[in-house]
């Protein structure tokens, strides 16, 4: 189930200074102009200009609340909440305050009460909306629950960096994807933002492609397709690998043939599906760049190490299935030092530990070499990881070596 706050005091304070950082101007208009401008940042003076003011004697009530480290005995803030609600009986922020002070000190139908008197006076304080959510989830309501997330997040921008986090949390549950799904399919103004959080900070990104799997698919726009390929990184970063493949499958750009291609094509190169595709890696005046050849259809991979530097250059996430395979490439030099060399490596990633099934170093010659060499994929190794690194050798000068037509061939057999 979903959870906001914790019990007891500690919750109550923690819904009250939530309260007043939600705080936004109000509307009315009043006779003193001074007492609209000092009344959302400095009720007491508010209140010396007219001392009746029903909003700054509930502001101050708030402030009170927020900044008292006990829940109890708040003759003050109780004083100041009665005086706004006298001043005018329908207050969102002093019932809020009057009801919660309640719940403090044990009279739960008083507090409730009272709060859902400021529910029906404000649709708007973001304390109220917090009762409202915790008030669904004491009766395991899970769409009351996201309906009151719903107007929180549309209302009070203040409420996104604690409902964010909570809502993340709880798409880890399958019935809570079930209830998400159709907040995905209706786009609020909430959703782009609430799931690039969610996709920055899960611990189980899967659950959030299950959310969207149900949902059919994320809306249209940039913003979600950000969000897609991000994804893809995230799920690939927590070894989700299927999950990895499964979603780049089923963007609107995808190559159904790039998770067992290692062509360096405008499909295997596409940047925003790294690491599905080819990602090129640069460090410290070592690694790779990807550029296009002469007739644009085609890239090279070009590797470039200073003198005695070395590191990987470009990767990219493979899904053969097992049996046996050709590998072959053309590798021209551009500048060579003496014992410049490229290495490449397929590893097996599907286990926590990543374990080499082939790997293959040739020393980089003044020439334009064509290599052809064999590999081998175990049925133990369903997702591997193709790596090439480059050693710059040494000679005072940088090695540069420009890698293509790589091509991978299933065996007969």
């Amino acid at each position: 189930m979903i959870g906001v706050l914790p019990s007891g005091r500690s919750r109550l304070i923690c819904i009250a200074a939530l309260a007043v950082a939600g705080l936004g101007l109000g509307a009315a208009t009043f006779v003193d102009s001074r007492i609209a401008v000092t009344r959302e940042t400095a009720p007491d003076a508010a209140l010396s200009l007219s001392p009746h003011d029903p909003d700054a004697l509930a502001l101050k009530s708030d402030l009170l609340l927020a900044k008292t480290a006990d829940g109890l005995g708040m003759t003050e803030t109780v004083q100041a909440a009665r005086l706004a609600v006298a001043a005018r009986p329908i207050n969102a922020r002093a019932l809020r305050v009057l009801g919660m002070l309640a719940q403090a000190r044990g009279n739960d139908a008083e507090g409730d009460r009272d709060l859902a008197l400021a529910a029906r006076a404000s649709r708007r304080d973001l304390g109220v909306q917090l009762w409202q959510i915790e008030r669904a989830i004491a009766a395991n309501n899970v769409p009351a629950v996201l309906q009151n997330y719903d107007v929180a997040l549309r209302t009070n921008v203040a409420s996104a960096p604690l409902l964010y986090p909570i809502l993340t949390a709880a798409l880890d549950e399958p019935e809570i994807q079930v209830q998400f799904a159709p907040y995905i399919r209706q786009n609020p103004p909430w959703l782009a933002a609430m799931l690039n959080h969610a996709v920055t900070n899960s611990k189980n990104p899967a659950a959030i492609l299950s959310t969207i799997s149900i949902a059919g698919r994320l809306p249209d726009g940039s913003a979600f397709r950000n969000i897609e390929n991000r994804l893809i990184v995230q799920l690939a970063g927590a070894r989700q690998y299927n999950a990895a493949r499964n979603l780049y499958l089923r963007l609107r750009d995808a190559d159904a043939a790039v998770p067992t291609d290692v062509r360096l094509t405008k499909s295997t190169v596409d940047p925003r599906f790294s690491p599905m595709t080819w990602q090129a890696i640069y460090s410290g005046g070592v690694g790779g760049e990807l550029t296009p050849s002469a007739d644009d259809a085609s890239y090279q991979l070009h590797l470039v190490a200073e003198d005695r530097q070395s590191g990987p250059a470009a990767q990219k996430l493979l899904y053969l299935t097992n049996g046996a395979y050709r590998l072959s490439w053309r590798q021209t030099a551009l500048a060579a030092n003496i014992g410049a060399t490229i290495a490449m490596d397929l590893s097996c990633i599907a286990d926590k530990t990543a374990t080499v099934a082939w790997q293959h170093t040739t020393a980089v010659l003044p020439k334009s070499e064509h290599h052809t060499e064999s590999v081998v994929v175990l049925a133990s190794c369903p997702v591997q990881l193709f790596s090439v690194r480059i050693n710059g050798g040494e000679g005072g000068e940088s090695s540069e070596v420009s890698l293509d037509h790589f091509v991978l061939e299933r065996l007969p057999g």
